[in-house]
Protein backbone atom coordinates (compact mmCIF):
# COMPACT_ATOMS: atom_id res chain seq x y z
CA UNK A 1 0.00 0.00 0.00
CA UNK A 2 3.06 2.48 0.88
CA UNK A 3 4.58 1.54 -2.46
CA UNK A 4 1.94 2.03 -4.28
CA UNK A 5 1.41 5.89 -2.85
CA UNK A 6 4.97 6.91 -3.10
CA UNK A 7 4.92 5.93 -6.93
CA UNK A 8 1.68 8.08 -7.45
CA UNK A 9 3.15 10.54 -5.49
CA UNK A 10 6.01 10.77 -7.98
CA UNK A 11 4.67 10.38 -10.80
CA UNK A 12 2.20 14.08 -9.79
CA UNK A 13 5.42 15.56 -9.05
CA UNK A 14 7.17 14.51 -12.48
CA UNK A 15 3.98 15.62 -14.21
CA UNK A 16 4.33 19.31 -12.21
CA UNK A 17 7.90 19.91 -12.63
CA UNK A 18 7.46 19.29 -16.48
CA UNK A 19 5.30 22.26 -16.89
CA UNK A 20 7.68 24.40 -15.05
CA UNK A 21 10.34 23.01 -17.45
CA UNK A 22 9.05 23.79 -20.08
CA UNK A 23 9.59 27.51 -20.21
CA UNK A 24 13.05 26.95 -19.48
CA UNK A 25 13.78 24.23 -22.19
CA UNK A 26 12.32 26.88 -24.66
CA UNK A 27 14.12 29.96 -23.40
CA UNK A 28 17.55 27.73 -24.06
CA UNK A 29 16.23 27.12 -27.29
CA UNK A 30 15.81 30.33 -28.56
CA UNK A 31 19.34 31.21 -27.10
CA UNK A 32 20.89 29.05 -28.87
CA UNK A 33 18.95 29.85 -32.18
CA UNK A 34 19.72 33.63 -31.73
CA UNK A 35 24.01 32.31 -31.23
CA UNK A 36 23.76 30.23 -34.22
CA UNK A 37 22.22 33.27 -36.07
CA UNK A 38 24.69 35.57 -34.87
CA UNK A 39 26.87 36.92 -37.54
CA UNK A 40 30.88 35.96 -36.92
CA UNK A 41 32.07 39.63 -37.23
CA UNK A 42 29.90 40.56 -34.31
CA UNK A 43 31.65 38.00 -32.21
CA UNK A 44 34.89 38.94 -33.17
CA UNK A 45 33.85 42.56 -31.84
CA UNK A 46 32.58 41.26 -28.53
CA UNK A 47 35.88 39.16 -27.87
CA UNK A 48 38.04 41.94 -28.64
CA UNK A 49 36.45 44.38 -26.66
CA UNK A 50 35.99 41.84 -23.43
CA UNK A 51 39.89 41.53 -23.96
CA UNK A 52 40.37 44.96 -23.94
CA UNK A 53 38.82 45.27 -20.96
CA UNK A 54 40.49 42.76 -19.14
CA UNK A 55 44.37 44.37 -20.62
CA UNK A 56 42.67 47.45 -19.19
CA UNK A 57 41.95 45.67 -15.66
CA UNK A 58 45.72 44.28 -15.81
CA UNK A 59 47.33 47.93 -16.57
CA UNK A 60 45.54 49.36 -13.52
CA UNK A 61 46.42 46.18 -11.58
CA UNK A 62 50.14 45.98 -12.70
CA UNK A 63 52.24 48.78 -12.69
CA UNK A 64 53.84 49.38 -16.13
CA UNK A 65 57.78 49.00 -16.50
CA UNK A 66 58.28 51.92 -18.36
CA UNK A 67 56.37 54.12 -15.42
CA UNK A 68 58.82 56.40 -13.68
CA UNK A 69 58.34 55.66 -10.04
CA UNK A 70 57.46 58.87 -7.81
CA UNK A 71 60.38 58.84 -6.00
CA UNK A 72 62.22 59.33 -9.06
CA UNK A 73 59.93 61.86 -10.46
CA UNK A 74 60.49 63.80 -6.80
CA UNK A 75 64.36 64.06 -7.50
CA UNK A 76 64.05 64.84 -10.69
CA UNK A 77 62.12 67.94 -9.62
CA UNK A 78 64.48 68.82 -7.11
CA UNK A 79 67.17 68.18 -9.82
CA UNK A 80 65.37 70.78 -12.00
CA UNK A 81 65.39 73.04 -8.69
CA UNK A 82 69.14 72.82 -8.18
CA UNK A 83 69.58 73.43 -11.49
CA UNK A 84 68.09 76.79 -11.45
CA UNK A 85 69.63 77.62 -8.43
CA UNK A 86 73.04 76.96 -10.51
CA UNK A 87 71.64 79.48 -12.77
CA UNK A 88 70.83 82.06 -10.49
CA UNK A 89 74.05 82.45 -9.23
CA UNK A 90 75.96 82.31 -12.66
CA UNK A 91 73.72 85.40 -13.28
CA UNK A 92 74.07 86.71 -10.12
CA UNK A 93 78.22 86.79 -9.91
CA UNK A 94 78.28 87.54 -13.51
CA UNK A 95 76.18 90.70 -13.51
CA UNK A 96 77.94 91.80 -10.04
CA UNK A 97 81.52 91.33 -11.61
CA UNK A 98 81.21 92.87 -14.32
CA UNK A 99 82.92 96.32 -13.56
CA UNK A 100 85.89 94.15 -12.80
CA UNK A 101 85.82 91.99 -15.97
CA UNK A 102 85.37 95.05 -17.74
CA UNK A 103 88.03 97.03 -16.10
CA UNK A 104 90.15 93.77 -16.52
CA UNK A 105 89.69 93.82 -19.81
CA UNK A 106 90.13 97.66 -20.73
CA UNK A 107 86.59 98.07 -22.03
CA UNK A 108 86.00 102.19 -22.61
CA UNK A 109 83.53 102.46 -25.25
CA UNK A 110 80.87 100.64 -23.32
CA UNK A 111 79.27 100.75 -19.85
CA UNK A 112 78.24 98.24 -17.47
CA UNK A 113 74.57 98.94 -17.65
CA UNK A 114 74.82 98.48 -21.76
CA UNK A 115 76.45 95.35 -21.55
CA UNK A 116 73.87 94.27 -18.83
CA UNK A 117 70.94 95.38 -21.34
CA UNK A 118 72.21 93.47 -24.13
CA UNK A 119 72.90 90.64 -22.18
CA UNK A 120 69.29 90.15 -20.91
CA UNK A 121 67.53 91.21 -24.35
CA UNK A 122 69.88 88.49 -26.28
CA UNK A 123 69.13 85.86 -23.44
CA UNK A 124 65.76 86.40 -23.31
CA UNK A 125 64.79 86.36 -27.54
CA UNK A 126 67.25 83.27 -27.93
CA UNK A 127 66.34 81.09 -25.63
CA UNK A 128 62.67 79.98 -27.03
CA UNK A 129 64.39 79.85 -30.57
CA UNK A 130 66.51 76.91 -28.80
CA UNK A 131 64.25 75.81 -26.98
CA UNK A 132 62.39 74.94 -29.78
CA UNK A 133 65.23 73.66 -31.51
CA UNK A 134 65.64 71.13 -28.82
CA UNK A 135 61.73 70.05 -27.95
CA UNK A 136 61.51 67.08 -29.75
CA UNK A 137 65.15 65.17 -28.74
CA UNK A 138 65.51 62.83 -25.61
CA UNK A 139 65.07 65.53 -22.96
CA UNK A 140 68.12 63.71 -20.63
CA UNK A 141 70.26 63.76 -23.60
CA UNK A 142 69.57 67.58 -24.00
CA UNK A 143 70.02 68.47 -20.27
CA UNK A 144 73.46 66.01 -20.12
CA UNK A 145 74.78 67.45 -23.22
CA UNK A 146 73.49 70.93 -21.99
CA UNK A 147 75.48 70.77 -18.88
CA UNK A 148 78.50 69.50 -20.27
CA UNK A 149 79.18 72.15 -22.48
CA UNK A 150 77.73 74.03 -19.21
CA UNK A 151 80.67 73.44 -17.64
CA UNK A 152 83.16 73.32 -20.58
CA UNK A 153 82.31 76.72 -21.27
CA UNK A 154 81.90 78.36 -18.25
CA UNK A 155 85.87 77.36 -17.02
CA UNK A 156 87.15 77.98 -20.65
CA UNK A 157 85.42 81.67 -21.19
CA UNK A 158 87.65 82.64 -18.05
CA UNK A 159 90.87 82.03 -19.91
CA UNK A 160 90.18 84.42 -22.85
CA UNK A 161 93.17 86.70 -23.07
CA UNK A 162 91.88 90.60 -23.24
CA UNK A 163 91.81 90.99 -26.73
CA UNK A 164 88.95 89.11 -26.94
CA UNK A 165 85.95 90.95 -24.97
CA UNK A 166 83.56 90.27 -27.52
CA UNK A 167 84.48 86.22 -27.67
CA UNK A 168 83.98 86.25 -24.09
CA UNK A 169 80.79 88.25 -24.22
CA UNK A 170 79.67 86.01 -26.83
CA UNK A 171 80.34 82.66 -24.88
CA UNK A 172 78.04 84.15 -21.58
CA UNK A 173 75.45 85.02 -24.06
CA UNK A 174 75.24 81.68 -25.33
CA UNK A 175 75.48 79.89 -21.90
CA UNK A 176 72.92 82.25 -20.72
CA UNK A 177 70.23 81.57 -23.57
CA UNK A 178 71.57 77.51 -23.39
CA UNK A 179 70.74 77.36 -19.69
CA UNK A 180 67.58 79.15 -20.35
CA UNK A 181 66.32 77.05 -23.45
CA UNK A 182 67.05 73.91 -21.00
CA UNK A 183 65.36 75.06 -17.65
CA UNK A 184 62.27 76.11 -19.94
CA UNK A 185 61.04 72.81 -21.04
CA UNK A 186 60.79 71.72 -17.24
CA UNK A 187 57.02 72.29 -16.88
CA UNK A 188 56.64 69.74 -19.87
CA UNK A 189 58.60 67.04 -18.29
CA UNK A 190 56.55 67.54 -14.62
CA UNK A 191 53.11 66.98 -17.05
CA UNK A 192 54.36 63.61 -17.99
CA UNK A 193 55.88 62.68 -14.81
CA UNK A 194 52.93 63.30 -12.71
CA UNK A 195 48.91 62.40 -12.88
CA UNK A 196 46.75 64.93 -13.76
CA UNK A 197 45.32 65.42 -9.80
CA UNK A 198 49.22 65.64 -8.87
CA UNK A 199 50.38 68.21 -11.97
CA UNK A 200 48.88 71.29 -10.55
CA UNK A 201 50.22 70.78 -7.25
CA UNK A 202 54.06 70.12 -7.98
CA UNK A 203 53.42 72.74 -10.84
CA UNK A 204 52.52 75.16 -7.82
CA UNK A 205 55.29 73.72 -6.00
CA UNK A 206 58.04 74.09 -8.48
CA UNK A 207 57.21 77.99 -9.56
CA UNK A 208 57.64 78.48 -5.65
CA UNK A 209 60.86 77.03 -5.61
CA UNK A 210 62.35 79.24 -8.14
CA UNK A 211 61.73 82.20 -6.06
CA UNK A 212 63.00 80.19 -3.06
CA UNK A 213 66.49 79.22 -5.44
CA UNK A 214 66.91 83.06 -6.37
CA UNK A 215 67.31 84.16 -3.12
CA UNK A 216 69.62 81.30 -1.82
CA UNK A 217 71.49 82.08 -4.98
CA UNK A 218 71.82 85.46 -3.47
CA UNK A 219 72.31 84.70 -0.73
CA UNK A 220 75.52 81.98 -1.70
CA UNK A 221 76.78 84.59 -4.46
CA UNK A 222 77.67 87.59 -1.97
CA UNK A 223 80.52 85.66 -0.31
CA UNK A 224 81.10 84.17 -3.69
CA UNK A 225 81.60 87.93 -5.09
CA UNK A 226 84.04 88.80 -2.40
CA UNK A 227 86.45 86.42 -4.01
CA UNK A 228 86.69 88.71 -7.04
CA UNK A 229 88.95 91.05 -4.66
CA UNK A 230 91.55 88.27 -5.71
CA UNK A 231 90.91 87.79 -8.90
CA UNK A 232 87.62 87.94 -10.96
CA UNK A 233 88.83 83.98 -12.18
CA UNK A 234 88.26 82.37 -8.65
CA UNK A 235 84.54 84.17 -8.62
CA UNK A 236 83.30 82.76 -12.25
CA UNK A 237 85.46 79.26 -11.13
CA UNK A 238 82.81 78.06 -8.65
CA UNK A 239 79.73 77.71 -11.53
CA UNK A 240 81.63 75.03 -13.07
CA UNK A 241 81.54 72.98 -10.53
CA UNK A 242 78.03 72.91 -9.45
CA UNK A 243 77.41 72.35 -13.12
CA UNK A 244 79.46 69.69 -13.15
CA UNK A 245 77.55 68.42 -10.09
CA UNK A 246 74.40 68.94 -11.66
CA UNK A 247 75.69 66.74 -14.69
CA UNK A 248 76.45 63.68 -12.54
CA UNK A 249 73.20 64.38 -10.81
CA UNK A 250 71.49 64.00 -14.04
CA UNK A 251 73.13 61.07 -15.26
CA UNK A 252 72.04 58.96 -12.20
CA UNK A 253 68.51 60.36 -11.30
CA UNK A 254 66.90 61.57 -14.88
CA UNK A 255 64.87 59.08 -17.41
CA UNK A 256 63.30 60.12 -19.87
CA UNK A 257 59.35 60.01 -18.99
CA UNK A 258 56.71 58.78 -21.19
CA UNK A 259 53.80 60.74 -23.20
CA UNK A 260 51.53 59.01 -20.90
CA UNK A 261 50.50 61.71 -18.73
CA UNK A 262 49.35 64.45 -21.21
CA UNK A 263 45.45 64.79 -21.82
CA UNK A 264 45.86 64.51 -25.41
CA UNK A 265 45.41 61.73 -27.69
CA UNK A 266 48.12 60.33 -29.23
CA UNK A 267 47.79 59.75 -33.07
CA UNK A 268 49.49 56.47 -34.33
CA UNK A 269 49.90 57.59 -37.95
CA UNK A 270 53.53 58.69 -38.96
CA UNK A 271 51.97 61.31 -41.47
CA UNK A 272 50.87 63.52 -38.76
CA UNK A 273 54.14 63.17 -36.99
CA UNK A 274 56.55 63.94 -40.06
CA UNK A 275 54.62 67.45 -40.65
CA UNK A 276 55.65 69.06 -37.24
CA UNK A 277 59.11 69.97 -37.88
CA UNK A 278 61.29 72.43 -35.99
CA UNK A 279 60.43 75.31 -38.52
CA UNK A 280 56.72 74.80 -38.09
CA UNK A 281 57.12 74.76 -34.01
CA UNK A 282 59.03 78.45 -34.67
CA UNK A 283 56.35 79.60 -37.37
CA UNK A 284 53.35 78.58 -34.25
CA UNK A 285 55.41 80.15 -31.83
CA UNK A 286 55.62 83.62 -33.68
CA UNK A 287 51.78 83.53 -34.37
CA UNK A 288 51.43 82.73 -30.74
CA UNK A 289 50.11 85.86 -28.78
CA UNK A 290 51.03 84.71 -25.29
CA UNK A 291 54.63 84.19 -26.20
CA UNK A 292 54.78 87.63 -27.74
CA UNK A 293 53.12 89.33 -25.15
CA UNK A 294 55.09 87.80 -22.81
CA UNK A 295 58.66 88.54 -24.29
CA UNK A 296 57.36 92.12 -24.73
CA UNK A 297 56.84 92.57 -21.48
CA UNK A 298 60.33 90.84 -20.46
CA UNK A 299 61.83 93.33 -23.32
CA UNK A 300 60.18 96.07 -21.49
CA UNK A 301 61.45 95.00 -18.32
CA UNK A 302 65.21 94.72 -19.42
CA UNK A 303 64.93 98.56 -21.39
CA UNK A 304 63.86 99.97 -17.87
CA UNK A 305 66.41 98.19 -15.79
CA UNK A 306 68.66 99.57 -18.23
CA UNK A 307 67.11 103.04 -18.02
CA UNK A 308 67.32 103.18 -14.07
CA UNK A 309 71.29 102.10 -13.68
CA UNK A 310 72.19 104.53 -16.88
CA UNK A 311 69.93 107.24 -18.03
CA UNK A 312 67.82 108.10 -14.68
CA UNK A 313 71.21 108.53 -13.15
CA UNK A 314 72.53 111.00 -15.73
CA UNK A 315 69.60 113.02 -16.09
CA UNK A 316 68.84 113.65 -12.27
CA UNK A 317 72.71 114.68 -12.11
CA UNK A 318 72.53 117.08 -15.02
CA UNK A 319 69.21 118.25 -13.70
CA UNK A 320 70.80 119.22 -10.41
CA UNK A 321 73.12 121.25 -11.85
CA UNK A 322 71.17 123.24 -14.22
CA UNK A 323 68.72 123.41 -11.82
CA UNK A 324 71.13 124.41 -8.92
CA UNK A 325 69.25 122.04 -6.65
CA UNK A 326 70.41 121.62 -3.04
CA UNK A 327 69.38 118.43 -1.13
CA UNK A 328 69.73 118.90 2.33
CA UNK A 329 71.90 115.74 4.09
CA UNK A 330 69.86 114.04 6.43
CA UNK A 331 72.30 112.25 8.34
CA UNK A 332 76.29 113.13 8.99
CA UNK A 333 78.80 112.92 6.88
CA UNK A 334 77.04 112.30 3.86
CA UNK A 335 77.43 113.76 0.54
CA UNK A 336 74.65 113.33 -2.49
CA UNK A 337 76.94 115.17 -4.75
CA UNK A 338 76.95 112.77 -8.26
CA UNK A 339 80.63 112.29 -9.69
Amino acid sequence: MSSGCDTVKSNMSSGIFSYFGFPFNFFNLFRHYKESKQSPQETDIERNVINEEQKDEQRVETKDPHQISYIRAVLMVALFAYLHFVAFVDQYIFVAILPVIKQDYHVVGYTSQFITLGYLGTRVTLSPFISCATSRCDRKMVTCIGLFFYTLLSLGCTFIPQQGFWLFMLTRLFLASMAESCLSTVPLVIADLFCPDQRTRVLGFYTCTKSVCCMLACLFGTPVVELASLHWHYALWTTPGLGLLGLVLAIIIMKDPQPEGMDEVENDSEDTELRYSCFSDLKQLLSNCSFLTYTAGALCYVFVYGAKNSWAHKLVKKTRQELLIETQCLTTGCNYDDK
